[in-house]
């Protein structure tokens, strides 16, 4: 508790953001990969400018996502997943709408509805059935609530592993470039220097030639074996 009251003296009392309707915090989230909330609410406020609703944020061209969402960052890999998560929402929903109507499946007035301790919602009213199972005018609802947030989750870790794979994906590329060029790098710095060195033969207009030569088959040997031993 000491520590919890240095910490309130230091920088005050937290204040929270309040949080967003399910779909619109699936996007903020996606949005605030490798960013700060500042760049992530611009991006946010600037796509719900462009494309008042979600429907239009799917059904839209990419490249309008894309340039709607530049100031987060990342916006050629984040407008396409945000794009895919709606379209996934779509297909297993039937809809955008992620809302929950706790009297949709019962077959009588509901009359009230209360938050537990856990987490689970009581649901209270005159209903004998609710979503076609038996209750006696009172059923506690968390079933589907972790569904969907299941199916966030879910789609919020497939979009981590693309932005990923499309690094690794990035970094193989560069790294692969880099290991070419060392060989290459060595060769042009020894017979570039002011020293005596051994000539190859044809003279002094011909070195030139066999180093571009002897470079090209040290890069397509490398190249080939990269591509033999399945790096690239």
């Amino acid at each position: 508790m000491a520590v919890h009251r240095r910490l309130l003296e230091a920088y005050g009392e937290p204040r929270w953001r309040r949080p967003l309707p399910p779909v619109a915090e699936l996007v903020s989230t996606i949005l605030s990969q490798n960013t700060n909330d500042l760049n992530r609410d611009r991006a946010f406020a600037a796509l719900r400018a462009a494309f008042p609703a979600w429907e239009a944020v799917r059904d839209a061209p990419a490249s309008a996502v894309i340039q709607a969402i530049r100031p987060a960052g990342l916006a050629n890999q984040k407008g396409p997943r945000i794009q895919a998560a709606l379209r996934q929402i779509t297909s297993e929903t039937g809809s955008l709408d992620l809302g929950f109507d706790p009297g949709a499946g019962a077959d009588g007035t509901v009359l009230s509805i209360a938050l537990q301790a856990d987490g689970k919602v009581l649901v209270g009213g005159m209903f004998t059935h609710y979503n076609g199972f038996l209750c006696n005018h009172l059923v506690r609802l968390n079933d589907e609530a972790f569904l969907f947030q299941d199916r966030i989750t879910g789609i919020l870790d497939a979009h981590l592993s693309n932005v990923s794979n499309r690094l690794n994906q990035v970094m193989k590329v560069l790294t692969v470039m880099t290991t070419v060029f060392m060989p290459l790098t060595l060769l042009s710095g020894l017979w570039g220097m002011n020293v005596p060195l051994p000539h190859f033969p044809g003279g002094e207009a011909m070195q030139f030639w066999w180093l571009i030569g002897i470079m090209l088959v040290i890069a397509l040997s490398m190249l080939g074996l990269f591509r033999r031993l399945r790096w690239i």
